[in-house]
């Protein structure tokens, strides 16, 4: 589901996942120059914007083989990097890790920040003992910043099997990128995205564009559903927004709202809001067996003091399944012991006076209350007359 990062976003609030973070302006290590086994000191970087993938590389004298970057961002994120290093006889590299920090033009830094590398490799290379450790996930690293001409500033580290580090990266431009933070945008709900999963069935990927036709998944010509969860959410915005959620509902065949809830998301290392948990979506105890109900659902997001939707015109995006997952397929069989008989009348009455749970069953004709026309419906069927 990472493809969805090509979708743009905002850079305001937010998250930036860090393996930890050094204070002061200089790197405490030994200088690159000091150690011979540094002496490819070559590293490729590739900055995410947005809308481009920008690469970079480092030479083994240090020099920057391309300067530029686009003058005016929405975000910033790194989207992998590798070091290059040979090893002496004897020595062993812990960890390795880029090291940055962002500050205003006009200013300088006084934080480093650390992304470590997630793997190492040896090459197969006309130098001897050359080895490559990467990091090959997307994370931001413009947070909170506000519209302003910026800085970022880079630095390798690697760490021995001594405990000692070294870093390669001085203070020169080459190691030195300038951008621009963009006005933000308004805020809008753009797309959501989901992960469906029926037992029994397969998976299913609704989508939804803003202001585009939905395309209903119809799951009632298949097996009756036992259960659904929404294994992966993924909701795709612009503007600076508080919170998003997916919201939910489920209804039975006539429109009575049968339960509701709502899945909240987190804005992740690509720019999007998401979740990536498995939410359970069925409450098997207000469902009936063999009854059809509509999954709804829409993206409802809070910013600015303003509380935004991307819902089908208020009438929410549908999944209609039919339950199977427990209970009776009997009518009027309101406790699930497989008849309709005066025990269930009873409890019908409980339910009326409170002293027991209302649930899907006791709605024996489907007008979306339990009362005394479905416990007279019950008696009507223990009769033979309905």
């Amino acid at each position: 589901m990472k493809a969805f990062n090509t979708i743009k976003t905002v850079f305001l609030s937010m998250a930036m996942l860090v393996a930890g973070q050094v204070s002061g302006a200089e790197l405490a290590g030994e200088n690159d120059g000091n150690v011979s086994w540094l002496s490819s000191r070559a590293a490729e970087l590739n900055l995410y914007t947005g809308n481009d993938y920008l690469q970079y590389q480092f030479n083994g004298d240090g020099t920057r083989n391309n300067a530029t970057m686009p003058g005016e961002l929405d975000m910033l994120a790194v989207n992998f990097f590798s070091i290059y290093y040979d090893l002496a006889e004897g020595v062993d590299i812990t960890s390795a890790a880029l090291q940055y920090m962002i500050y205003p033009a006009d200013g300088n830094g006084d934080a480093w920040n650390t992304i470590e590398c997630t793997e190492v490799n040896t090459l197969v290379s006309a130098r001897k003992n050359t080895h490559r450790s990467t990091f090959n996930e997307q994370r931001l690293i413009s947070r909170d910043l506000a519209p302003g001409n910026y800085v970022l500033q880079v630095k390798y580290q690697l760490v021995d099997n001594n405990d000692v580090s070294y870093y390669f990266g001085d203070d020169s431009d080459n190691f030195r990128f300038t951008f621009t933070v963009n006005e933000p945008k308004d805020p809008e709900i753009l797309s959501i995205s989901m992960v469906l999963t029926p037992t029994p069935g397969e998976q299913q990927f609704p989508w939804v564009n803003g202001g585009e036709p939905f395309e209903e998944v119809d799951l009632t010509n298949e097996e009756p559903v036992e259960s659904m969860t929404v294994d992966e959410v993924f909701i795709f915005a612009e503007g600076n927004f508080d919170s998003l959620s997916l919201g939910y509902k489920l209804c039975d065949v006539n429109g009575n709202e049968v339960y509701h809830n709502a899945i909240a998301t987190q804005l992740d290392d690509f720019g999007n809001w998401s979740t990536e948990e498995p939410t359970e979506l069925l409450n098997s105890t207000l469902l009936q067996n063999g009854q059809t109900y509509d999954l709804l659902f829409w993206a409802e997001g809070e910013a600015e003091g303003q509380t935004l939707y991307l819902n089908n015109d208020g009438a929410g995006y549908r999944v209609a399944f039919t339950f199977g997952g427990g209970g009776s397929t009997v009518r009027g069989d309101v406790n699930g012991d497989g008849a309709a008989d005066i025990e269930d009348v009873n409890l019908i009455i409980n339910m009326m006076l409170g002293k027991d749970e209302k649930n899907a069953a006791a709605d024996i004709n489907g007008d979306g209350e339990v009362d005394v026309e479905d416990m007279n419906t019950i008696i009507n069927i223990m009769l033979g007359k309905d």
